[in-house]
């Protein structure tokens, strides 16, 4: 073994190793975070949780919504004791999205060896698709968090299960709790926890003893989401989205890209890295070459992080195409650690010294930073709905046109009057209006009122042809401005 293999089997070298990831992880997560306007689905979070109580969070936030209460408990308490602003709204997800990058390593320390550990913490700290939700005021970087948390406990039961032992009560306590915290985040969180049951039910099937270990564990998990699982079905809480399409097989092909900076090249690359393993099997078998040389003992691993990769993935691709399209890039984020846990340990397959293989990975984040810096300028372009430069044009016109009415179409008229009362203005949104029915109303606002300036904001959503012919024809277009996922438009009455 030669010096540099020495440095890096040493455990203060591996920790410095992992300081420099999450260093870099840290810092990437935090810079920039409220440099950006929330854009929809932040400010429904926000608003979801804005409220007085949390039985009211509840009752009038998570209830309506498509997801458990888990983020919104979560943000009430951030608004209350922190603040509103986007740095602190988007506080939660840079936090769990760094401490993700921690327990990433831990996990693959406890499947393979301390190498696959700090590779899959480097391809977390560093690519896109974990960083982006870990700037957003959204659950998704907190589920990820926590999926990773409760797979390394599980995988302890696991092993244990297998041996025919019990699991101790730290590891079931803190499996039950890391459990339970991604299932009140996001019901792909309890798919998870699902999936995980059924794997220590199918290897415990012919053991009774076994059945009652796993029934310890999950029978709190069960009790404990109960309430809410009642309450959700007595509302009708349950249900897809429309938004979201049936998938084609191109959206498979589409998610490895998406995992890999929605890069082609690092997609293309990641792939090969992925089927090296089935290459050197390949060619170990016709050379006769012991299959052990290219493949160290630690197949379990290998076989639970391919499950914990597929299943979720075909399953949610199934469902979507034959009941209720719940497939989207963002809710497959728990499989995104078994990909770069998988894809770490295809690096350390390749028939090279440590060291080696440290610099194939190291080139390969380098032309990820590339990408993100270069080819996405992540941080150098807007690339969220600029819900807040929309609402800057009405406070920054207030006195050039004091006498003006505000009109908006979002979702909700609470999105745009965040940004007025955060921007100074003491305008606030009269009507929310955008679709043919509207017009009546935006009539009588028109009628009733001296005021000779109105401005008509659209966020997200877009009015109806209709509508807009209508304000075309009732006012005079004085200017109008687009923005990312937003427009202004400024009106004035017809003499």
């Amino acid at each position: 073994m030669n010096q540099a293999t020495n440095h890096l089997e040493n455990p203060r070298y591996q920790f410095a190793i992992l300081g420099v990831i999450l260093l870099v992880g840290v810092g990437l997560r935090f810079y920039g975070l409220a440099s950006q306007s929330l854009w929809n689905d932040e400010l429904s979070s926000w608003a979801r949780s804005n409220f007085d109580d949390l039985s009211t969070v509840i009752k009038n936030g998570a209830l309506n919504d498509v997801h458990p209460p888990g983020f919104h408990l979560l943000l009430y308490y951030v608004e209350k004791y922190l603040g509103e602003c986007e740095f602190w709204l988007r506080l939660p997800s840079a936090v769990f999205g760094s401490l993700a990058i921690l327990f990433l390593f831990l996990l693959g320390k406890r499947l393979f060896t301390y190498r696959e550990g700090l590779i899959s913490a480097a391809l977390l700290a560093s690519l896109y698709f974990p960083l982006y939700y870990s700037q957003e005021c959204r659950s998704y970087a907190s589920l990820m968090c926590f999926t990773i948390i409760s797979s390394h406990t599980w995988i302890a039961i696991y092993r244990k299960t297998r041996r025919g032992t019990r699991a101790g009560f730290a590891e079931g306590t803190a499996y039950v709790l890391s459990a339970l915290a991604a299932a009140y985040l996001h019901y792909f969180g309890l798919f998870m926890v699902g999936l995980q049951g059924l794997a220590l039910l199918a290897v415990s099937l012919k053991h009774k003893p076994r059945l009652k270990n796993i029934a310890l564990i999950y029978g709190p998990i069960v009790l404990a989401y109960m309430p809410w699982a009642l309450a959700a079905w007595n509302s009708g809480h349950a249900g897809g989205i429309e938004w979201i399409k049936a998938p084609t097989l191109v959206h498979l092909t589409e998610f490895n890209r998406y995992l890999y900076n929605r890069s082609g090249l690092m997609g293309v690359l990641a792939g090969l890295i992925y089927v090296s393993p089935l290459i050197l099997k390949f060619r170990a078998q016709r050379k006769k070459l012991p299959i052990g040389k290219f493949f160290p003992p630690a197949a379990m691993g290998s076989h639970v992080l391919l499950a914990w990769l597929l299943v979720p993935l075909l399953s949610t691709w199934l469902i979507s195409i034959f009941f209720m399209p719940i497939f989207t890039f963002r809710n497959l984020i728990i499989v995104v650690p078994a990909a770069y846990l998988l894809l770490a340990r295809c690096f350390t397959f390749l028939p090279f010294k440590p060291k080696t293989q440290f610099a194939l990975v190291g080139l390969f984040v380098a032309i990820g930073f590339f990408e993100l810096f270069v080819s996405v300028q992540y941080f150098q372009s807007p690339h969220k709905e600029q819900f807040r430069e929309a609402a800057q044009c009405v406070a920054d016109g207030v006195e050039r046109y004091p006498e003006s009415k505000v009109i908006a179409f979002s979702h909700t008229k609470k999105y745009f009057d965040y940004y007025l009362e955060k921007n100074g203005s003491r305008q606030r949104v009269s009507l929310k209006a955008g679709n043919t029915a509207d017009i009546a109303r935006v009539e009588k606002i028109l009628a009733s009122t001296n005021a000779h300036y109105f401005w008509y904001l659209r966020g997200h959503i877009q009015p109806q042809d209709e509508f807009m012919r209508y304000l075309h024809s009732k006012l005079r277009l004085i200017e109008h401005q687009q923005f990312i996922g937003a427009d202004v438009w400024l009106f004035s009455a017809r003499d």
